[in-house]
């Protein structure tokens, strides 16, 4: 399957998964729990909190909690992985829970190796870490969220749950803050996206939460655009959302999940 073909197969199936869900009649919440990985905690946003964790102010977390007046509990993380959010997140969990968002499952399959590999390596050598990490997300990652996701249902049982899910990073063109990124390798990246997405969207949907997809709220604004709201090359957060992507591109996605 040549890869444009990849790439409508995972946008259908993500499709078709969010089709059969729901979206919340959601207003307001009394206490709203933002859990999950560096996407949530807001790295790259910057005004963070001074923790290990990298929490920013400009988070979409913190932002839904002033726009719904929610009393805000952030154990969001950089670098969470599945096992660390039930190390160290799942204990802000309670009946009291109103509102829970959890990102969670890039660092699972290797973020961070994947760029890296995509930046040293050949287009060749990128495709083939790629298709293990959409094997992986398959085959291991899912079956892991689906028990999270039973867990969190069952620690906050009177919450409504979103899983929010990755924009694609890239404009699909080279430039300097993709460097070492060919646009052939930008575009298999974003289609990995999709890939972790659809997978991510259907243990969600089977555990009767709702999937946020913020990729169309991120088009046109990837790393190598005009108007980028995710950092290329930056010693602050690389890859990860800026501030204008956490307010104009996630917040929207998951307000519109609700």
């Amino acid at each position: 399957m040549n890869r444009s073909r990849l790439r409508r197969a995972a946008a259908a199936a993500l499709l078709a998964v969010m089709a059969a869900v729901p979206t919340m009649a959601f207003t307001e919440a009394e206490q709203y729990v933002a859990m999950g990985d560096s996407y949530a905690s807001g790295v790259g946003a910057g005004d963070y909190d001074g923790s290990d964790c990298s929490r920013s102010s400009n988070a979409y977390g913190p932002l839904l909690a002033e726009r719904l007046g929610a009393e805000l509990v952030f154990p969001a993380c950089g670098g969470a992985t599945i096992p660390t959010v039930y190390s160290g997140q799942m204990d802000s969990l309670s009946p009291e829970a109103d509102l829970v968002t959890i990102s969670v499952g890039g660092n699972d399959v290797g973020f961070s190796d994947i760029i890296s590999t995509c930046t040293f390596s050949s287009d060749a050598t990128c495709f083939e870490r790629i298709e293990e990490a959409e094997a992986d997300g398959r085959d291991r990652v899912a079956g892991e969220l689906a028990d999270l996701y039973a867990d969190i249902a069952a620690a906050a049982p009177n919450a409504d749950t979103v899983v929010v899910g990755y924009p694609h990073l890239f404009h699909e063109q080279a430039c300097f803050s993709a460097f070492g990124i060919s646009a052939a390798e930008q575009e298999r990246l974003n289609e990995g996206v999709d890939t972790i997405n659809a997978i991510t969207a259907e243990v969600a949907a089977a555990q009767g939460f709702t999937f946020a997809d913020p990729v169309d709220d991120f088009a046109g604004h990837g790393i190598c655009s005009w108007t980028p709201w995710i950092k290329g090359l930056d010693f602050d957060g690389a890859y990860h959302p800026n501030a204008s992507g956490q307010a104009s591109g996630y917040l929207p996605a998951v307000e519109g999940a609700l």
